[in-house]
């Protein structure tokens, strides 16, 4: 199971540090050419890393936590 740490951290970075785009578009900012990029952009959207969030929602019962990996979801995967 991830630490709370890395929660919050992943929290932090898809909130606050990736500006996200209409659609499945979104902005990192480093060379939008280079493998780094695209390896971090597929990544947030492929659905892998949404589906491990819902996984840890699951195994989850801090509050706290809770709260930090309902707030990724949303950004991940929108109703």
């Amino acid at each position: 199971m991830a630490t709370t740490a890395a929660i919050r951290h992943l929290h932090e970075f898809v909130t606050d540090e990736v500006e996200w785009r209409p659609g499945p578009r979104l902005i990192l900012f480093w060379d939008r050419h280079g493998p780094g990029y695209r390896q971090v952009t597929a990544w947030l959207t492929d659905g892998r890393l949404a589906n491990a969030v819902e996984a840890a929602f699951e195994a989850e019962s801090r509050d706290d936590v809770l709260e930090l990996l309902a707030g990724i979801h949303a950004v991940l995967a929108p109703a």
